[in-house]
């Protein structure tokens, strides 16, 4: 194939040399003669010099042909001189041959020698074993070689015989060599001595002056960059002392070359000219300064440390909007960070440091210099994080979101650092520029960009008591400043004026803390006056931002808000009839409602405001309902689930908690029972009139799934109550509803929520429940809807579930009753059948619950026992228990273990028979693969762990053995 004239014909020729040597176990002779025939086509491609351009794409798979050969075989023949003899270079194989050898190739030649260095290292890397043996033999054979050929290159570099391509390309062998050189440890390891004529050859490129004009010394900079940093990161051992200190002397003394780079290209227009070569030196200087971070933290007194510092710093404050303009003040970022990290967690070190100081100054004027320097690194990000124009916001709005969240990290940082002074810095700044807002409205930026530092260091310090304490003064003098009349006039629907009360409603969040105190309180009347214009103006993300920052207020200072109550009235109010405000806005505005409304002392004063809003509520929802008829459209059955949220909201906020009633004196639990048992104001049967009109007389909305939810939420509210309330009914009329409900429904996804409002009734009044009103229930719910339930595999889950919590809360309400036994019982039976991994997990925990029967009676035990043992329901239950076990997923195997523990314990002697007679009919089918030995050794094993947790093993090994499988961790896996 490489003798044909089609390149590609040509290309897949030295494919094949590749599958051969790679899939093949290749004796001497063997690789003898492979090793020829890819150097004499190497030498033909190579001789046919006008068409070499055109052959590179194939001599560099052959190239790698020849790289393999000696990765796999690397005691037979040095790739090096095989590559040297294909160009007609046959004079021998020691370094002084190989030396004059390099001198006498021409540039198209050197070139391919470099390109075969780079192509062989690369082929080593691929195999990413640096315990290998060819890495020793690389370093032995190749690196002698390769050091030859730059010291000849050096050479030529030094007398400007250097043609700038070829620097291009021993800089990009370099690259390839430095990925490798710095990952290899043991005999393969190389130090700073053997590298350093490579080191050497690198730093003289920062003798040449930086030149914007020459594309191709801008691209030899970007590389020496490039492969100092990776040496650093990687390695930085391999540099010497006296190497690092030159390369540190070049990036940072005035008047180097790092000094010039920054001046004609970093800050100059050429900036976006030359972005690859910025960034390579942006991350070498982060390199060496991350390098270095504990180092210069201990000297920040040292003049040469300042100079490092001021060099980061003017870096970290370049020009432009960041993610936009400029990328370096996001990594520099980086190392700020760092620093900081390094004071914060090095406590111990620096007081070390003070202690052998011999300056008794030394110690003020260590901490005024860090904290100069952080000032001013914050300043610098406080001036790079003002919003920039609204159309590159809009570009970058994701990056730029995420820049101000790092910035912000850091700020938090500092402020751990520095304490108080930082915050209170800031907040002078900020009431500075408030106070001048006036003049200059222009400083809105600056109060914003403030702002929203402040909020990011409060969320993330105020879970501490000891923080709260500390910035409680500060949030009074901010909003005594005139804080909330500095936005009055600020639109929220120019794009500008959303993000700058964005940021305000996310500082006024994140001082709850501040408004449940005396000093606080005062200021609840202008945050409402300014968060409630934006509800209402239900303008997107604000709105919901503003109805979040006015619900948390509300739940953290509810005490204090009750003089609020009338206004906030007339806002909810208009909230219910206005469908087109936002449903969560709606339901968060009600909630904060219903939760200040009951910390109004007055029972019947309270019982009020409830019966109002569930007449504001019943009216609205009658007039949508009227409007539209029997048609709806998704965003009015939107609204009207909204409305019965909100009566659903009423309840959660009206009852009472377990510290709240502990507070009341006897008297009033008292007058609070009596009161809710009289209900004078008719708020239940209210309620009951939504509830009925919702979930039983609309046609549409009465299969409705989210209205069936929220009306029995409804039901659910007022369950457990110990003093009663606005939503506690008797157990009679929730009965009647589940009736009512099941009976109307013809609704699959509803069905879950119906038992689980029965199941909430089992949960807190299992002790005062008849078993002829759970009977009932069971007939109504369950017999009668049997087939509509067993359509759905949901539906025959939660009619499971539901005869288990009944079980295990208190058995006698069923276990006495003819339908466990002729309906209950056969429906669980039948689910063990179940494809469905979440009615076998409901099935088995139903099977588990029944057989240990732990709050049953005795009565209830006898009844268990007779039914087991003397009507056979525990053959039944076993007949159905092993198949289900045996065809199983491994994943499922715990659900089936504690079923057979309970059976063991509970009855080992019946259960013995019945696991024999099972496993018996079970060899009849294939699901079994065990002969009787492991069959009765499996039963016998089962026996004896008497239903203890050794069981599991038992169960598994069985398991694996019928399935033919084997576990996991096994030697046979």
């Amino acid at each position: 194939m490489l003798e044909q004239q089609s390149r590609n014909c040509k290309y897949f020729g030295a494919l094949t040399y590749a599958v051969v040597i790679q899939n093949s176990d290749l004796n001497n002779e063997t690789l003898q003669a492979l090793t020829g025939s890819i150097q004499g086509h190497i030498g033909q491609l190579l001789n046919d010099s006008p068409q070499i351009s055109s052959h590179l794409f194939i001599l560099k798979k052959l190239m790698s042909d020849l790289s393999m050969l000696y990765i796999k075989n690397p005691s037979f023949a040095n790739p090096i001189w095989v590559f040297l003899k294909a160009m007609g270079n046959d004079q021998g194989s020691d370094i002084l041959t190989f030396t004059a050898s390099v001198s006498r190739l021409n540039s198209v030649q050197l070139g391919l020698l470099l390109m075969y260095f780079s192509i062989l290292v690369e082929d080593v890397l691929k195999l990413n074993d640096h315990a290998s043996a060819i890495n020793s033999a690389v370093k032995k054979d190749v690196f002698p070689l390769l050091e030859v050929t730059f010291e000849y290159l050096m050479y030529l570099k030094e007398n400007k015989q250097l043609l700038d391509d070829m620097d291009i390309q021993s800089l990009e062998t370099l690259n390839s060599w430095m990925s490798y050189i710095p990952n290899n440890n043991g005999d393969a390891r190389y130090d700073s001595k053997e590298i350093a004529l490579i080191i050497k050859f690198l730093l003289q490129h920062f003798q040449q002056p930086v030149d914007g004009n020459n594309e191709q010394k801008m691209a030899s900079f970007k590389l020496v960059l490039q492969i100092f940093n990776e040496i650093l990161e990687v390695n930085s051992p391999l540099l010497s002392m006296e190497q690092k200190l030159s390369l540190y002397s070049i990036l940072f003394t005035l008047g180097e070359w790092g000094d010039q780079f920054m001046n004609q290209i970093i800050f100059s227009e050429r900036r976006e000219e030359f972005t690859e070569e910025v960034t390579a030196f942006v991350d070498l200087v982060l390199t060496v300064l991350q390098l270095n971070a504990i180092r210069l933290s201990k000297s920040i007194l040292d003049a040469s440390t300042q100079n490092i510092l001021s060099i980061a710093l003017r870096l970290t404050s370049i020009d432009g909007t960041p993610n936009s303009e400029e990328f370096i003040s996001e990594r520099m970022l980086e190392f700020w960070e760092e620093l900081a990290n390094v004071y914060q967690e090095s406590n111990d070190m620096f007081d070390i440091l003070f202690q052998e100081a011999q300056d008794p100054l030394f110690r003020d004027n260590f901490e005024l210099e860090k904290k100069t320097i952080f000032n001013e690194v914050a300043k610098v990000y406080w001036r790079k994080i003002h919003l920039p124009n609204l159309s590159i916001y809009k570009d970058i709005r994701s990056e730029f979101i995420g820049y101000r969240i790092a910035v912000a990290e850091f700020f938090i940082g500092v402020y751990a650092l520095l304490k108080s002074d930082f915050y209170e810095m800031m907040c002078e700044s900020l009431i500075e520029y408030i106070g001048k807002f006036s003049e200059n409205p222009v400083l809105i930026a600056d109060i914003e960009a403030t702002l929203y530092l402040l909020y990011k260091i409060n969320d993330d310090t105020v879970y501490f008591e000891s923080q709260e304490r500390l910035i409680t003064p500060f949030s009074q003098k901010i909003f005594a400043s005139n804080l909330l009349g500095t936005f009055k006039n600020t639109s929220i629907s120019d794009d500008k004026g959303h993000l700058f009360n964005s940021t305000l409603i996310l500082y006024i969040a994140s001082n709850e803390f501040y408004f449940k105190t005396s000093e606080g309180n005062v200021y609840l009347g202008q945050v409402f006056d300014m968060l409630f214009p934006i509800i209402m103006a239900n303008s997107s993300n604000l709105s919901l931002l503003a109805s979040k920052t006015a619900t948390k207020i509300c739940e953290e200072c509810s005490l204090s808000l009750t003089g609020f109550l009338p206004n906030l009235e007339v806002i909810v109010i208009e909230m219910l009839r206005n469908s087109s405000i936002d449903s969560l806005i709606r339901l968060r505005m009600f909630n904060a409602y219903s939760v200040i409304a009951k910390n109004i002392g007055d029972v019947n004063e309270h019982a009020e405001i409830i019966k109002g809003m569930i007449l504001t509520i019943n009216e609205a929802s009658q007039a949508m309902m009227s409007a539209v008829g029997s048609t709806f459209s998704e965003s009015d059955e939107e609204y009207l689930v909204s409305l019965v949220s909100c009566l659903v909201n009423i309840g959660k906020g009206s009852s009472l908690t377990d510290e709240e009633i502990e507070q009341l004196l006897t008297e009033q639990e008292v007058n609070y029972r009596q009161f809710w048992k009289a209900d004078p104001l008719g708020i239940k049967p209210a309620v009951l009139e939504i509830v009925t009109k919702y979930s039983l007389e609309n046609q549409t909305l009465s299969q409705n799934t989210m209205v069936i939810e929220k009306c029995l939420q409804v039901f659910k509210m007022g369950l457990g109550e110990s003093l009663g309330g606005p939503f506690e009914f008797d157990q009679d009329t929730i009965a009647q509803y589940l009736v009512s409900v099941m009976e109307n429904n013809r609704n699959p996804n509803a069905v879950p929520y119906i038992f689980g409002l029965f199941e909430s009734m089992i949960v807190t009044n299992f002790r005062n429940l008849s078993d002829e009103l759970v009977g009932g229930l069971i007939d109504r719910l369950f017999i009668q809807r049997l087939e509509f339930l067993k359509t759905d595999p949901d539906m025959i889950k939660s009619g499971i579930d539901i005869f288990s919590k009944i079980i295990e809360y208190k058995p006698s309400l069923i276990i006495h009753l003819p339908i466990f036994v002729n309906t209950i019982i056969p429906f669980a039976l039948e689910g063990f059948d179940a494809n469905e991994s979440f009615i076998i997990k409901s099935v088995l925990k139903f099977w588990i619950t029944t057989i240990n029967l732990k709050r049953g009676t005795k009565d209830d035990h006898e009844i268990l026992t007779r039914l087991f043992i003397d009507l056979g329901l525990g053959k039944m239950v076993t007949f159905k228990l092993m198949p289900s076990f045996l065809r199983c997923t491994r994943s499922h195997l715990e659900y089936y273990y504690n079923v057979f523990r309970s059976l063991v314990g509970k009855f080992p002697i019946p259960f013995k028979q019945w696991l024999t007679e099972s496993l018996e009919e079970l060899k009849k089918t294939a699901l079994a693969r065990t002969d009787p030995k492991e069959t009765n050794m499996f039963i016998h094993k089962l026996m004896i762990t008497r239903g203890r947790r050794t069981a599991n093993d038992v169960l598994k090994l069985f398991w694996l053995t019928a399935n033919g499988l084997v576990e996991y961790n096994s030697q046979n896996f």
